[in-house]
């Protein structure tokens, strides 16, 4: 059984690069074209894999042609797929990626994502989970969101971490509604304006309802957290920018690594920066590092001690 649980959406991504977007009624040629699996959920999974980590995916995919491809990259990834729900009534999500000098412009279709059934959540997969991971997006239609909230439930009584991404359509509900929904969970990441959007300049308020830990993903402009008491932030990595896609995601990844290892908090920022800084340098949300490629950066950019720490067993 996966020492992490991954439970969320996975997608195919259809990668466009241009060099602007088109205006409304008009249309744009594009210079490059990629087809790439994603999906928050399956993002980190894929992210976690690669750093060494056992983990699991929970989900859904259609009984098609995209599915297949999805469910063979886990696979490959070295991810589990015990858990992923193939079904007949819809199609496998899909996203529409346009990248324009580093930036994206993304339609998605989440599909069969959104139909994983609760019935599906098996508790044995989480006998020996140390933490769950959920992604906003699974916490808005039903029923997955129900799915979400069982396995939620199922790792919190296992004693199971808990750590979800807020996306922004969750954002926009409140801090005291997620709160009700989900209960007091350990690590909420998000960015600026989710943060803002759910507790304005109180960021506390975030620490008092909803988690333990409060990660606030700024960009360029690098992290911070809230903790208790503790503030913390860090620096971007300064790098060269090819592409943003699924770089929050390999935030996510990056921090839940640092937390399996036992760094201390702020170390987690640092070590879930340096991930998102690989990711951008690389086309695509799977341009993602080995634990060795991950060292190797880290002493390069002035953090050998930390390099050092994810040498040692936790």
């Amino acid at each position: 059984m996966p020492e992490v649980a991954c439970l969320g959406d996975v997608n195919l991504d259809i990668l466009m690069y241009m060099d602007k977007l088109p205006e409304l009624g008009s249309e744009s040629l594009a210079s490059r074209l990629e087809l790439r699996p994603g999906g928050a959920a399956a993002n980190v999974a894929v992210a976690l894999s690669r750093l060494g980590v056992h983990v699991g995916f929970i989900g859904a995919i259609g009984a098609d042609v995209i599915g297949r491809i999805v469910k063979e990259d886990l696979e490959v990834e070295g991810v589990d797929t015990g858990l992923l729900q193939v079904l007949k009534e819809d199609y496998t999500g899909l996203a529409i990626i346009a990248v324009t000098g580093g930036e994206r412009t993304m339609l998605g279709y989440r599909g069969a994502n959104r139909r994983l059934h609760p019935e599906f959540i098996n508790p044995k997969y989480f006998e020996k989970s140390r933490l769950l991971f959920i992604s906003g997006y699974s916490l808005l239609e039903e029923p997955q969101k129900s799915a979400a909230l069982k396995a939620l439930d199922i790792a919190r009584k296992r004693g199971s971490l808990i750590a979800v991404d807020i996306s922004e359509p969750l954002a926009i509900m409140g801090v005291r509604k997620i709160g009700e929904m989900l209960g007091r969970i350990d690590y909420a990441f998000m960015n600026k304006r989710e943060a803002t959007l759910l507790a304005g300049e109180n960021m506390k308020e975030l620490t008092r309802r909803l988690a333990e830990v409060a990660v606030v993903k700024k960009g360029s402009a690098g992290a911070e957290l809230f903790y208790s008491e503790l503030y913390a932030e860090a620096p971007a990595f300064k790098i060269e920018v090819v592409d943003t896609t699924g770089a929050g995601d390999a935030f996510d990844a990056g921090f839940i690594y640092g937390v399996l290892r036992g760094l201390e908090i702020d170390e987690c920022l640092f070590l879930a920066n340096a991930v998102a800084a690989w990711k951008c340098r690389g086309r695509g949300s799977r341009h993602l590092p080995t634990l060795e490629e991950l060292k190797r950066f880290l002493k390069e950019n002035g953090l050998k001690k930390l390099a050092l720490k994810l040498g040692q067993k936790s």
